[in-house]
């Protein structure tokens, strides 16, 4: 039995990643790479199992959002304006959401990814969007096990629900202002994905910018640009390094050993003596960038060699992701500078107001009562 409890944590994210990844890429099912992805986002949490009923939960709330999704389908495809102007309303009304503690961070990437991703997809070919939120459904449904046979080896008790933060602003005025943040990140990357083709191939490209506005629900400034781009850089180090060993031997084992130690890599430093310095959520959303862009990347079917993605198509969504988080960081720092100077003007007109109403009546001049 082993006790220590980073060591534990270690490997129920070796174990449940790749487990989830080996699954989805021996049966290639549509959007398989999600299974990996979901799997990690809930693996990197310093938390205990998850129960029966937030499996549900969760899934729920991934079916519902592909649900709307598909039908923005229709005025995407039809009304592309109106389609934009809606998943631009509905993403706002997800992050002010989160922005006043409605639900957590991960249930706004959850919803958020099934809102963007199915409409950009169908912009393209609606066929293709609708077999993809299928398959993101059924990744979802697959996940949990996974995850649960993690547990099952490393055991922990059970939990409910996850924790949401208490809301951190004084006035939903001020939340609403806050959830623009996520919009600004995600929606110029949406658009240019709308419009662009074959948008099927870098659709990770889109989920990361979507990564990168759930941690702008949580964090602010320079330590958000920050910790982005440190993780960026090391998972897309990692994601590469995979990519050149899986030369090597181009099969489904091997690619999920090279997981696992990917994943005993950052598992010691998630939940081990770097996590507790305060980065552990960089480290966490480096190895999820690691998975998100070699997930995709290699493809097969079955448990025999694998096919693996030109070098030029695979180094541009490298390329593609570094540029995503490179404008969300500016995003983020236009849009708090933004927000710390309307702060400002608020707190000098009180203060201005509070002067005046305490400041004392002017003395009378001698004689002037006459």
């Amino acid at each position: 039995m082993i006790d220590d409890p980073a060591a534990r944590r270690t490997l129920r994210l070796g174990i449940g990643v790749s487990l989830a990844l080996g699954l989805g890429q021996a049966f290639g099912w549509t959007a398989h790479a999600i299974t990996a992805i979901i799997a990690s986002g809930l693996l990197t949490l310093p938390l205990p199992a998850p129960s029966l009923r937030l499996a549900l939960s969760i899934v729920t709330k991934i079916v519902l959002a592909l649900g709307v999704g598909v039908l923005l389908l229709v005025p995407a495809v039809e009304q592309p304006l109106l389609g934009l102007f809606l998943v631009g309303v509905l993403l706002f009304a997800t992050s002010y959401a989160a922005s006043i503690g409605k639900i957590g961070s991960l249930d706004f990437t959850l919803i958020a990814m099934g809102l963007l991703i199915i409409p950009a997809l169908g912009a393209t070919n609606i066929h293709l969007a609708v077999a993809a939120a299928k398959g993101v459904a059924f990744s979802s449904m697959i996940v949990f096990p996974c995850v649960w046979v993690a547990y099952a080896l490393l055991p922990e008790p059970l939990f409910h629900k996850i924790p949401i933060p208490p809301p951190a602003f004084d006035s939903r005025k001020d939340a609403a202002i806050h959830a623009l943040r996520p919009v600004v990140v995600v929606m110029p990357v949406y658009l240019w994905f709308f419009f662009a083709n074959d948008t099927y191939s870098y659709a990770v490209v889109l989920l990361k910018a979507v990564l990168i506005a759930q941690q702008a629900e949580n964090a602010r400034g320079w330590q958000l640009a920050k910790d982005e781009l440190k993780a960026t850089l090391i998972g897309g180090l990692i994601a590469v390094t995979i990519w050149e060993l899986l030369r090597i031997w181009p099969s489904l084992a091997w690619y999920v050993i090279l997981t696992f130690l990917s994943a005993m890599f950052i598992g010691n430093r998630l939940f081990g003596g770097k996590g507790k310095e305060g980065t552990g959520h960089m480290w966490g959303y480096a190895f999820t960038t690691s998975i998100a862009i070699n997930a995709s990347a290699v493809t097969g079917g079955g448990f025999g060699d694998y096919a693996m993605t030109g070098d030029e198509v695979y180094f541009m969504r490298v390329g593609m992701f570094l540029f995503v988080t490179v404008y969300g960081m500016f995003a983020v720092l236009v849009v708090d500078d933004w927000i710390d100077r309307r702060r400002r003007k608020r707190r000098l007109a009180r203060e201005r107001k509070l002067a005046r109403r305490v400041q004392p009546p002017a003395a009378t001049q001698p004689g002037s009562a006459n």
